[in-house]
């Protein structure tokens, strides 16, 4: 059960990473309007990107206590946006998961920070028992190494697919 908690957890994260790196100015518009106009760049987007890439990516592996370490630190700042966003009215689409997000920071975002909290209070209490042997982290990384790339590869291909569906289906 670990492992499987493991890889969804590290699953999420990736996606979520991937989709900030390929579509940033959705959050960095919901981060201007929850900060009152003081938002934040593309880029830092980005780099916060690459950290759940990264805390994705030490949940499936030996490091797995490091991982649920930052896990419920990421799983906690999702929250909090939920809260303060919830609290200050945040309209714009949050673009947690990328621009497929169409739900401001709210509901959803303390929901899926409780979860991924959650996972890691899981991961550090139960790992300890279960730490995967190599015959079962090759697998883990192949899953998570498998999630990665199709999120990535929709959060590239996602766009070009909305913009020509915005043009054939234009409303009359």
């Amino acid at each position: 059960m670990v492992h499987v908690v493991a890889i969804l957890a590290g699953s999420v994260m990736i996606w979520s990473g991937a989709e900030k790196l390929a579509t940033p100015d959705v959050l960095a518009r919901a981060m201007a309007e929850l900060l009152s106009n003081r938002g934040v760049s593309a880029n830092f987007v980005r780099t916060f990107g690459v950290i759940e890439i990264a805390v994705g990516t030490l949940v499936n592996s030996r490091w797995i206590h490091a991982g649920a370490g930052a896990l419920a630190m990421v799983g906690l700042l999702f929250a909090v946006f939920g809260v303060v966003g919830r609290i200050r009215v945040v309209e714009m689409p949050c673009g947690c998961f990328g621009s497929s997000m169409d739900r401001p920071l709210g509901i959803q975002s303390i929901g899926s920070g409780a979860l991924l909290v959650l996972s890691a209070v899981f991961l550090l209490a139960w790992a300890h028992t279960t730490t995967p042997s190599p015959a079962v982290q090759i697998p883990m990384a192949g899953g998570t190494a498998l999630a990665a790339a199709v999120a990535f590869r929709w959060a590239l291909v996602r766009p070009a697919l909305d913009s020509a569906r915005s043009r054939i289906w234009r409303p009359t």
